[in-house]
């Protein structure tokens, strides 16, 4: 749990340009320490591993988790014998440049990113159960940064799911990271939008204090931000958790084990990406809504 104290300074006395309870300034306020990402109990139930020639599977409370033993990268997610994903969680380490970006060369000095998470290769890999966990440890090597890259895939009892990923620099110098994180497609339907975390607008970390903490809900199709030029957009941070779900009501939840950002939208980074020369687009130039939910 966490506790946060929102201020809110507005005019009490209206003026002939500002109106009367014009908002001019607010703060957010943490209360206490918090203790919101503190480890969670070992939960109960048992979980199932099979060890087939070309993947790895793991069973437990409803969900099926399938991890490719050629690439390290899941290649299956099921609840209930229903799939969610269109493409199964892939490492990512680029985003679309913005203005600012094209004004700094980033297209040209990180370009090296652009498709590192899709051109690995797998080292190893290895299962480990303990505690009424299993864990499959995938190493991939990024062959275009000549560096090492590793995913712990964990799964609960109860059928939670625990992704945990780690970088390791190889000796070749590198640009800066653009990003870091993971990309995935889930179904349209899950395009209702719930989030705990900095919003109800975009925000990025280097200016985002006018974005209180809070619960937002919203439909993925409101999340596009229409710039003159398309470039990134509707990023989020300070997540603690967000759901996808259906009309229905069923859907995929995802929590932080720390603070993360994140992003739902019809549309791919590279949709908004013109390539490595700044190009003079506009909202319908670029491809129309996506039959998609992407996920960054």
């Amino acid at each position: 749990e966490e506790y946060l104290l929102n201020v809110f300074a507005t005019l009490r006395v209206g003026t002939d340009v500002i109106p009367q309870g014009h908002e001019v300034a607010r703060e957010q306020f943490k209360l206490g320490a918090s203790n919101y990402f503190a480890k969670k109990t070992a939960t109960t139930g048992t979980v199932k591993l099979t060890d087939e020639k070309d993947r790895i599977t793991m069973t437990a409370g409803g969900v099926n988790v399938s991890i490719n033993k050629k690439s390290g990268l899941m290649d299956g997610y099921q609840f209930a014998g229903k799939w969610y994903f269109n493409q199964n969680p892939t490492p990512n380490f680029w985003r679309a440049p913005t203005d600012n970006d094209f004004g700094n060369g980033m297209e040209h000095k990180c370009n090296i990113w652009r498709v590192a998470g899709s051109n690995t290769s797998i080292k190893n890999i290895a299962t480990k159960e303990e505690n009424g966990k299993t864990m499959v440890t995938a190493d991939l090597y990024l062959r275009d940064v000549a560096s090492d890259y590793q995913i712990v895939y964990t799964l609960s009892g109860n059928g939670d799911l625990s992704i945990n990923v780690s970088y390791k620099a190889g000796v070749n110098e590198l640009p800066e990271l653009p990003r870091f994180g993971m990309i995935m497609s889930l179904n349209k339907e899950f395009e209702n939008f719930t989030y705990y975390g900095r919003g109800p607008w975009e925000n990025y970390a280097d200016r985002n204090y006018a974005s209180q903490i809070g619960i937002y809900s919203s439909k993925v199709s409101d999340q596009y931000v229409p710039y003159t030029r398309p470039q990134e957009n509707g990023y989020k941070t300070d997540f603690r958790r967000l759901t996808l779900t259906s009309n229905d009501g069923k859907g995929i939840r995802i929590e932080g084990l720390q603070p993360i950002c994140a992003s739902a939208l019809q549309n791919w980074p590279e949709d908004f990406d013109p390539g490595l020369s700044k190009k003079y687009r506009h909202t319908n130039d670029i491809t129309p809504n996506r039959d998609e939910v992407i996920l960054s």
